[in-house]
């Protein structure tokens, strides 16, 4: 068949069609195996905040023999001596040592409250309420135990 110039047979135009297909094709397996990884900046989960606050308060409450109520924490006692304190200032709760030393464990909080249990004094309620309404409360309690490790 000849031509007319201007006019493309069909074969090209389908051989054309395949070459596109086929660029995209690997136009988009490059991207999918050469897309930038997401930033490995330490992004704490809350999941990951709740984790932290629940192992510092699972080991306090096993030293800790008794425990004073603050309005807005708690301190915790080992031997009469003040060892640990949890405290809410700034929407941020503290974990605070008795030489001074401190850590924030959380924070954007909208409200916390540590509470005595009233038929057991020596039961901790914890409760905390993150700002974000999106993100799930936390709520626990501890025996404080008062064991002595050696």
């Amino acid at each position: 068949m000849k031509l007319k110039r201007g006019e493309l047979c069909f074969e090209f135009l389908l051989g054309m069609a395949f070459l596109a297909v086929f660029l995209t094709t690997l136009m988009a397996v490059f991207k999918f195996y050469h897309a930038q990884n997401p930033e490995t900046v330490a992004v704490i989960d809350i999941a990951d905040n709740y984790r932290m606050i629940l192992d510092s308060l699972r080991k306090d409450s096993r030293l800790a023999a008794n425990m004073k109520m603050l309005d807005n924490g708690v301190e915790l006692y080992k031997n009469n001596k003040l060892f640990a304190t949890y405290q809410v200032l700034n929407a941020n709760l503290y974990r605070t040592e008795a030489d001074g030393k401190g850590s924030i464990l959380i924070s954007n909080l909208e409200s916390a409250s540590f509470k005595k249990h009233p038929q057991l004094n020596n039961l901790l309620l914890v409760t905390l309420l993150p700002a974000d309404k999106m993100k799930i409360p936390f709520f626990t309690s501890f025996a404080l135990r008062g064991e002595k490790l050696e």
